[in-house]
């Protein structure tokens, strides 16, 4: 039944070897007691995945020369003062793509949820002009941050 299943989606050559990997796996399978020899390990200290870290967020917090690191350490580091360019976006040609908020190093630009609009917040944004170059439409243009 499994050469059978594969085959129908995958083509005859691949069922076969689905099938074969499953009689091997079932005949060199061997049952019976544990000899117990392996050691568990100590947890590790838990950390969070990617997934669950904000935007421009870090792993470790510290305080550097340059200022502080980890989470809530952009509120001290506000860039507005240095930046020489910023992004300004044409609405009219914005198609709401969202590739300028994906690739935002710094995670300065935010969805306005209620309005179906973007924000860019200049206090932390570097004008690296990552978000430009990536807006497949040009919708975004570099301009000289007023100092």
């Amino acid at each position: 039944s499994i050469k059978r299943k594969f085959g129908e989606k995958l083509g005859e050559k691949t069922g076969e070897r689905n099938a074969l990997a499953a009689r091997t796996a079932y005949e060199k399978t061997i049952i019976g007691k544990s000899r117990g020899i392996k050691k568990l390990e100590a947890r590790k200290q838990w950390l969070p995945t990617y997934q669950e870290m904000p935007v421009g967020g870090s792993l470790i917090e510290g305080k550097t020369d340059a200022g502080l690191i980890g989470p809530g350490s952009f509120i001290e580091n506000k860039v507005s003062g240095w930046a020489t360019y910023r992004p300004l976006r044409d609405r009219e040609k914005c198609v709401m793509c969202l590739l300028c908020w994906f690739y935002c190093p710094e995670g300065t630009i935010h969805r306005i949820s209620n309005k179906g609009d973007l924000m860019t917040n200049y206090d932390y944004c570097k004008g690296c002009g990552v978000c430009a170059n990536e807006c497949p439409v040009d919708a975004i243009k570099m301009v000289r941050a007023r100092v």
